[in-house]
């Protein structure tokens, strides 16, 4: 997925995974999912505000996760960005709609 093209290809593809795990689920069931954002040539992007909620279910719980051991950490950057330490964990309940 990661190597998706482009970041509407990678939201429909992320969207297609997780509505058939939802078929796999039994009713009131939670799907999770872990995903942290990304910056490319400085442009920040929020990946959980872009997620659709799968058909038959509503987002019960959001968790910012913080990133322990971060690679970004030994990387010297030109500016003084904030480098990304968080992801998010986005909990999903079944037939909750």
């Amino acid at each position: 997925m990661s190597n998706t093209p482009t970041y509407t290809d990678f939201l429909n593809k992320l969207h297609t995974i997780l509505s058939l795990s939802v078929k796999a689920l039994r009713r009131n069931g939670c799907l999770v999912l872990l995903i942290g954002d990304f910056r490319k040539k400085g442009v920040y992007t929020y990946i959980a505000r872009d997620i659709r909620d799968p058909e038959n279910t509503r987002l019960i719980q959001e968790i910012i996760k913080i990133q322990h051991n971060v690679k970004s950490n030994l990387k010297k950057y030109k500016s003084e960005i904030i480098r990304i330490m968080h992801e998010h964990v986005l909990i999903w309940k079944k037939g909750s709609v």
